[in-house]
């Protein structure tokens, strides 16, 4: 997937990077991706060709969304949203994760909600919220025709999760809300938009954290 410089999404990053209100801090990001494949996405391509191509069986239990990874089609989907998470989040590898981490969006309407309730609602009822809201989905628009894409979500497990909340040993939350990544994948524009926030309390400004709200260092206490 190559990185697509869009300049609406860039004005928005410089909103949605870092937002601070009474009760949270929200990092959030949008970010477009052609389907033109670097070397690294060949290598991915290969692998689920080789992974799932001669496959007797879909795995166990998974969504609608890739319920047949036995289809071309479908495995070019999933390859599409493995090397859009591998190019956002370059110090992970997803190149195993299963399908049943993501879901088939049923409508445009179930993630506008999600946006709303996660990201949004945080911000308060004002007419800036509102503009803000309308300005993401102009802008989603705009790179990948919301009417004429469809849209597909990604539930890691917290240690797969590459903005998971927790401290360096992993066991205390500290997301406000539950992460969103939306991916909206136009296949005739050969297009891909994909929207990720999620919220932290606030508490978490007692630790040191990277520009994606991941905490880098947990070593110094408050003094009581």
């Amino acid at each position: 997937m190559k990185y697509l410089a869009v300049e609406s999404f860039e004005d928005l990053n410089n909103v949605l990077s870092v937002i601070d209100t009474a009760d949270a801090r929200i990092f959030g990001r949008l970010e477009a991706y052609t389907f033109k494949s670097t070397g690294e996405d060949k290598k991915l391509r290969n692998h689920i060709e080789n992974k799932y191509d001669q496959a007797k069986q879909p795995p166990p239990a998974p969504p609608p969304a890739f319920r047949n990874l036995e289809s071309p089609h479908t495995r070019k989907t999933f390859f599409y949203l493995l090397a859009t998470l591998n190019a956002a989040y370059p110090d992970y590898d997803f190149s195993d994760i299963q399908p049943d981490y993501f879901d088939r969006v049923p409508s445009l309407s179930v993630a506008v909600n999600t946006v709303g309730a996660t990201l949004l609602n945080l911000l308060g009822d004002s007419k800036g919220t509102q503009e803000l809201g309308e300005r993401i989905w102009d802008a989603i628009d705009e790179v990948t025709d919301l009417a004429n894409c469809q849209i597909y979500s990604f539930h890691p497990d917290p240690e797969i999760e590459p903005d998971a909340g927790f401290d360096e040993e992993g066991n205390v939350s500290r997301n406000l809300a539950a992460p969103f990544y939306f991916f909206f994948v136009n296949t005739k524009m050969k297009r891909l938009s994909f929207f990720t926030a999620r919220a932290v309390n606030n508490i978490v400004s007692r630790w040191n954290l990277d520009q994606d709200g991941r905490v880098i260092d947990d070593e110094s206490e408050d003094a009581v």
